[in-house]
């Protein structure tokens, strides 16, 4: 599949990347007005014997997380990461797109039934809606595409009648939302051309327009395997190296390591 290099920008300020282990750069919180790296969890319930939801926060916190992100919402997740201390991220399913997307009261309702029990806790400000939607091509997952936008729209819209304004909506991509695998450096990235224009375009106004973020979930060891030298292996491991700075001999940029590594 060929790329698509048309002019699809975003500004520096509206992207963030998270793992698999939720590694939040989030400037409200870093010191100086520089981006800091906060280490947090995804939160999932698809599996057997798992702990309490309190149970299973303070295993977080005890591990040194100071964010979690949900997969899928309930009022029982939700209550426990509201008095753990942690900074708390609710998810949307794709299986609520449609309706999500379709009426502003089903909007209305699943943020006063799912955050305003939160309105007050400060700890909760993003809210991300699907989980790598653009990743799913089958007829059930495809509609959902052109529907996402919208939804986060309606959602964006219930949480300022809620009094929720500061509850930033963004949504999850996974890495092959780009054309092709491995993109190294990355400034040769692109998106799908199946999505550049229809779907990541209008999502990337909205964001820009409501000053939100993208989410990623990022594999550090592509670049990696892409370049040995040109990435240092313990930069992909997410160890602390502040004097790294990969040097894009194509455009000049030179990315710091939190950036690169993600």
């Amino acid at each position: 599949m060929g790329k698509d290099t048309s002019a699809i920008t975003m500004p520096s300020s509206a992207l963030i990347f998270a793992l698999q282990l939720f590694l939040l750069a989030d400037a409200a919180t870093a010191p100086n007005s520089e981006t800091a790296q906060i280490l947090g969890v995804s939160y999932g319930n698809a599996g057997h014997d798992l702990p309490a939801p309190r149970r299973a926060l303070e295993l977080a916190r005890s591990a040194g997380a100071v964010t979690v992100r949900f997969y899928n919402s309930n009022a029982t997740v939700l209550a426990a990461a509201a008095s753990s201390g942690l900074a708390f991220v609710p998810g949307v399913p794709n299986a609520l797109i449609p309706s999500l997307s379709a009426s502003r009261p089903a909007a209305d309702a699943w943020v006063a039934s799912m955050l305003v029990p939160f309105r007050s806790n400060r700890n909760l400000r993003y809210l991300l809606v699907s989980h790598e939607v653009l990743s799913d091509s089958t007829s059930i997952g495809r509609p959902r595409w052109f529907q996402l936008v919208r939804a986060m729209v309606n959602l964006r819209g219930a949480l300022c009648r809620h009094g929720l304004r500061r509850v930033k909506v963004s949504t999850t991509l996974g890495m092959d939302a780009l054309a092709g695998e491995n993109i190294f450096p990355p400034s040769a990235g692109a998106f799908r051309t199946d999505i550049a224009h229809s779907i990541v375009h209008p999502l990337l106004a909205f964001l820009q327009r409501t000053n939100s973020y993208l989410f990623v979930n990022a594999y550090t060891h592509s670049a990696w395997s892409v370049d040995h030298t040109a990435v240092p292996l313990p930069s992909c491991a997410l160890l602390e190296m502040n004097n790294f700075r990969y040097h894009n001999a194509g455009t000049g940029w030179r990315t710091p390591t939190s950036w690169t590594t993600c």
